[in-house]
């Protein structure tokens, strides 16, 4: 009986094949080692993921570049102004200007909900836009601590939103009133006519100063001020959102606003300014005036010189003696003495020979005498008058051309100071 141990049977085409006895089995394939299959597990786990890890890049890459190209801006002033915004930008800023000081908010609570993160984020310009726009608005000396969107509004052609501020103000800052020059008494009557052609402060115009009895503080040294501000709409234009229309706020400096409320009869203006701005104009105020006085006093001295000078060759002054001794009367008195003995002796020797003589010489010397005395301060009259004549005439002279002078100094004088009142008032009305 065969070793069933040792027979291994198979079947070919049918039929049972058995091995010889003793015969070995053929060998068999082995089977894969799980260490040999590691590695190609490991390079298509890595596959996947950097495939996984390059789409997730280059997504967040796509939606980072959407968002910043969202929320860029423009770094231009883009605000635009219409007769109809500027009269009513105008209303606004005057009324805030009338409650500067007064009790309570400078502006009323905005109505309406908060927007959302996403109106924040894809509905509103980034803050650092509607920043720089309000950064263009503040005082000298006002910084921005926080801005905050608290009403939001989706309009047709854009978005409106109303924004509150945190300020804080670096200097005190006064609402003080301007108003013309006045003339002090110690002004003489050329300052006092000058008056409106000077300069007293930068920020107005020529012949107004700032009145430091009106100021009163609004905002202190370091002080946290809160408002509110609406910016009437924004819009993304060319890819960029820009800031199109926005409310005054109650702490802006607008020059054409300021000029058009200094030139409003009947009002009593009053303007936002820094206290170190209101003791700079008062020192600039003192200063011109001084410096006007000044150029008072330098063309008197001018003149006084110029009339000294001019009064130097005058022809000297005629002197009625009275017929004294150099006048030429006792001279022409005496001839006519002599000649009046000789003509009466004459006469009288005729007429009565010895006596005649004498009595007619006697006579004649008396009437020549008196002749010759009249005619002699007649001329000396006549002589002293006409020099006293030419005198005068060369005073006169002298005096119109001193005049002549004096008024030449004045208007080149004014017309400097028209000069520089009128490229002042020209530099304030091209503010905007």
């Amino acid at each position: 009986m065969d070793n069933p141990s040792t027979e291994h049977p198979s079947k070919t085409n049918g039929r049972i094949h058995i091995p010889p006895s003793g015969s070995t089995p053929p060998p068999q394939a082995p089977e894969p080692s799980r260490k040999s299959q590691t590695p190609w597990i490991i390079a298509g786990v890595l596959g996947v993921t950097a495939v996984v890890g390059i789409v997730l890049l280059l997504t967040i890459a796509t939606l980072a570049f959407v968002f910043f190209s969202h929320r860029s801006y423009s770094t231009e002033n883009d605000l635009i102004s219409t007769p109809a915004t500027s009269e009513s930008d105008y209303l606004s800023w005057r009324s805030a200007m009338d409650r500067l000081g007064q009790p309570g908010p400078a502006t009323a609570a905005p109505v309406g909900a908060a927007p959302g993160w996403w109106d924040k984020q894809w509905n509103l310009p980034p803050d650092a836009a509607v920043t720089a726009a309000l950064t263009r608005r503040l005082p000298p000396g006002m910084t921005v601590e926080s801005i905050t969107p608290a009403v939001f509004t989706q309009r047709p052609d854009g978005t409106q939103a109303t924004y509150h501020l945190k300020l804080r103000s670096a200097g005190t800052l006064l609402a003080v009133s301007p108003a013309p020059l006045l003339p002090e008494k110690t002004d003489s009557p050329q300052l006092r006519k000058w008056l409106p052609l000077l300069i007293a402060s930068q920020d107005l115009p020529a012949g107004m100063r700032y009145v430091p009895e009106t100021a009163r503080m609004v905002v202190q040294a370091g002080q946290l001020v809160e408002t509110d501000w609406t910016v009437r709409r924004t819009a993304r234009e060319n890819g960029k959102w820009k800031i199109i229309e926005a409310d005054p706020i109650v702490y802006q400096r607008m020059p054409s606003f300021e000029r058009r409320l200094l030139t409003t009869p009947g009002v009593k203006p009053v303007l936002l300014r820094a206290e170190s701005e209101v003791s700079a104009a008062r020192a600039q105020e003192t200063q011109v005036r001084q410096q006007t006085e000044a150029t008072i006093i330098d063309i008197q001295s001018r003149v006084a010189v110029f009339k000294s000078e001019a009064m130097a060759d005058l022809p000297r002054a005629g002197v009625d003696t009275g017929g004294r001794s150099g006048s030429g009367t006792p001279t022409k008195t005496g001839i006519g003495v002599a000649s009046g003995a000789a003509v009466g002796g004459g006469v009288g020797a005729v007429a009565g020979r010895g006596e005649g003589a004498a009595i007619g010489a006697g006579a004649g010397a008396l009437l020549g005498g008196i002749i010759a005395y009249n005619v002699g301060r007649s001329d000396e009259k006549r002589a002293a008058a006409a020099q006293n004549s030419a005198r005068q005439q060369a005073i006169n002279a002298a005096n119109n051309r001193t005049r002549a002078f004096e008024s030449q100094l004045y208007q080149e004088a004014e017309a400097n100071l028209k000069a520089l009142a009128n490229a002042h008032n020209a530099r304030l009305a091209s503010l905007y």
